[in-house]
Parts: C-alpha cells; structure tokens; sequence
C-alpha cells in the first residue's frame, strides 16, 4: 500500500496500541540489550498505551517495563465507544 493512498491512513489507537507500542518496545529492548525499558506517552500516545496494557499479555509488559508514565489522556473522542470499552478494563490498573 502507498502512503499517499487514503487507506494508508486509515488506522486509530487500537492499532497503534496493538501492533506499534509493542513492536517499538521490542526494537527498544533489542536495541539496548536492556531487558526492561521506562515509557513516556502523551495524549493519544496514552490512549494507545492503555489499549497495549489492556492486551492478554499482561505479564510480558510487566516484565518489559520498569516504569510507565500516562500524561494528558485523550479527553474527548465521538465514535469509539467499543474502543473504549475494551481499553477501560485496563484504566483502573494504571
């Protein structure tokens, strides 16, 4: 897919959650060699981070990170109700 095409674009937090947090916390640690990392979100970053957290592989985030740091959630958002949804089981936790 070309990044000029509208479909490349087409993506929300969920997908940056599910697939890109994880993948760049990998390449982190591989980078490094360090087995645990400290994060930084902002903003949608921190609505992605929530979506990570809320994944099945709970015990491996906890495991890859030392400290993680939620900054200026996304405050108002039409349309994503089910996303939230999902992400909310996680809230409570961080």
């Amino acid at each position: 897919m070309d990044f000029e095409e509208f479909d490349f674009w087409r993506f929300s937090f969920i997908e940056v959650g599910l697939y890109d947090i994880p993948a760049s916390i990998d390449y982190i640690r591989d980078l490094t060699g360090k087995s645990k990392i400290s994060a930084v979100a902002h903003s949608m970053g921190t609505t992605a981070m929530i979506t990570t957290m809320s994944d099945k592989k709970k015990d491996y985030y906890e495991q890859s990170l030392n400290s993680l740091t939620l900054l200026a959630p996304v405050g108002r958002m039409t349309d994503v109700n089910w996303q939230m949804e999902l992400a909310s089981e996680f809230v409570g936790i961080v």
